[in-house]
């Protein structure tokens, strides 16, 4: 998708600046970076910050390119995606796979929760849930299904 750490860098670089960087003390569009520690450092009141700092990517080791693939997995898939498949996936330790999945399923959430729905909603089958814990017959029918129907 994005397959370079750099191109990754200068996707969020776009989505987190669109008109370019601002500095969140003073607002000034001034400034100049220190490559050493991949900081910019605002020219008019010296306030450093990185490119990862105050997102989802702040205090974690892992490359933006193996975050991107996360994202990418999560919100692709129909049926979900566990932390193990993930950790799978990314090649990644299972704890950095659950942490992963939360911060990404976080993020979701609140954004969700700040939206409304308007006018027509289509939907297509949505599983809920695993298994269930008690075996039932038919067993083919192991995660609850959820449909729903609007009409205008």
């Amino acid at each position: 998708m994005f397959g370079a750490e750099e191109n990754c860098r200068a996707k969020l670089h776009q989505i987190r600046w669109p008109n370019g960087f601002v500095c969140s003390q003073c607002n000034c569009s001034h400034f100049y970076t220190v490559t050493t520690k991949n900081l910019y450092q605002c020219t008019n009141c010296k306030h450093q910050t990185s490119l990862i700092s105050g997102t989802i990517f702040e205090s974690s080791k892992l490359p933006l390119t193996t975050w991107f693939l996360a994202i990418y997995f999560i919100t692709q898939s129909k049926d979900g995606v566990s932390g193990l498949h993930l950790r799978r996936l990314l090649g990644i330790s299972v704890n950095a796979a659950f942490r992963m999945k939360q911060k990404i399923q976080h993020v979701m959430k609140s954004v969700d929760d700040r939206l409304l729905l308007e006018n027509l909603v289509e939907l297509d089958d949505v599983y809920w849930g695993g298994k269930k814990k008690r075996k039932t017959w038919p067993r083919s029918s192991r995660k609850n299904a959820f449909s729903c129907c609007s009409l205008p």
